[in-house]
């Protein structure tokens, strides 16, 4: 190997290095979001019924994938609890999906016909504000049904 490409491969792993911990540094002085999450539509909560969970920073979700999640997590019993660490933004929003059909892996478009539920402490009501503080945790429990079906 020529010594300017050991100096180029170096200057890679140095970059990737920094950006890995500034990545880690970030989600140290996030703050976190602790949710226990219930399905109360037809159906079962498994491995491969899971509940998808996506946080995001804005209460305007235009439903084609515009405006990315800034966390995700899947649960995979009814009732479980996830932590989104990391959380940057001051106030979030939580949405949730049920995979009825089962194998979705969050890679593709939603399903149409998929349950949906968006955190609303008014139930049915708009979307409900999460205020997260940095370097803290917030407990959240969400509940929805299959109402709500995507388009």
């Amino acid at each position: 190997m020529s010594s300017k490409a050991r100096v180029l491969g170096m200057g890679m792993m140095l970059t990737l290095a920094a950006v890995l911990l500034t990545s880690a540094m970030g989600a140290a002085q996030g703050g976190a979001l602790q949710v226990t999450v219930t399905y109360q539509g037809s159906g079962g909560v498994g491995p491969n019924n899971a509940i998808w969970l996506s946080v995001w920073d804005t209460a305007d979700i235009p439903p084609d994938g515009s405006v990315l999640p800034i966390g995700n997590a899947r649960v995979v019993e009814n009732g479980g609890t996830v932590t989104v660490t990391g959380l940057a933004a001051s106030t979030v929003y939580l949405t949730a999906l049920y995979d009825e059909q089962g194998g979705w892996t969050g890679r593709t478009a939603v399903p149409s016909g998929t349950p949906a539920g968006v955190y609303s402490p008014n139930a049915y009501g708009a979307p409900g504000p999460i205020a997260v503080v940095a370097g803290e945790t917030v407990e959240v429990e969400f509940g929805f049904t299959d109402a709500f079906r995507m388009p």
